[in-house]
């Protein structure tokens, strides 16, 4: 049957010159739970691991794909990673771990509900794109009963179009690479298009659609962030 999901709670953390990132998130139950988190890192390093609840259950994230990388003397790259079934807790620990230090690095989690526990990602799915321009599209191969979601990395105040959720922004605060997340209801093609990008370097943006479980409930709660980061001043010797 169709289902959409239930978006049980999200956080996000920024740091500059870090060769770890976490964010904190309540799993508070629920069935088919899933996990997915955006992770902006310098190109440079690389990303060597990503958990939940390192100080515990330390499960380990999947990739859902590979990166792409904004441009400019703050080049990024926007990682997607997702985790199905975590355990469930309060105010736990997505972390990332970098292969060196990263001199801008953000972090956004998402938990929902309804996801496939075997193939949470829908096969043939995951998508990726670059731009230079105000605005950046990307099409996901879906479903009816599926969400999709992107991730968006670039300097500029990036906003979904109206159709697309984005829930709990915070506007530019200085010029850099900021990161994004946002959902959508599947169909057999959506396209999610990211606006009020800062042109002059190029963009990047990936996603994917999650698979419904069987039994997901019908519900739309809770909250996505996005959160832009202001890059602190070069440190010779720390990649960007």
């Amino acid at each position: 049957m169709a289902a959409t999901f239930v978006v049980a709670g999200t956080t996000v953390t920024d740091r500059p010159f870090v060769t770890a990132i976490s964010s904190v998130l309540t799993v508070s139950g629920g069935t088919d739970n899933l996990l997915v988190v955006a992770i902006m890192c310098a190109v440079g390093p690389t990303i060597t691991s990503v958990v939940w609840d390192p100080a515990g259950a330390n499960q380990s994230f999947t990739s859902a794909g590979s990166p792409v990388a904004s441009g400019g003397s703050t080049a990024s790259n926007i990682f997607l990673y997702y985790l199905i079934n975590p355990t469930a807790g309060a105010a736990k620990n997505v972390t990332a771990t970098f292969s060196g230090s990263s001199g801008d690095a953000g972090i956004v989690s998402a938990h929902f509900q309804g996801a496939d526990q075997t193939t949470p990602l829908r096969a043939g799915s995951y998508n990726s794109n670059t731009g230079n321009a105000s605005t950046l599209a990307l099409t996901i191969t879906s479903q009816v009963g599926d969400l999709t979601t992107t991730a968006v990395v670039g300097d500029g105040d990036q906003t979904p179009s109206t159709d697309k959720t984005l829930i709990g922004s915070q506007g530019l605060t200085g010029f850099g690479p900021c990161i994004g997340l946002d959902r959508a209801t599947g169909a057999a093609s959506v396209t999610h298009t990211w606006s009020n990008i800062r042109f002059g370097n190029s963009n990047g943006a990936v996603g994917f659609s999650i698979a419904a479980s069987a039994a997901a409930v019908v519900s739309d709660t809770g909250k996505i962030l996005k959160r832009t980061y202001r890059p602190r001043p070069f440190a010779p010797g720390i990649a960007r």
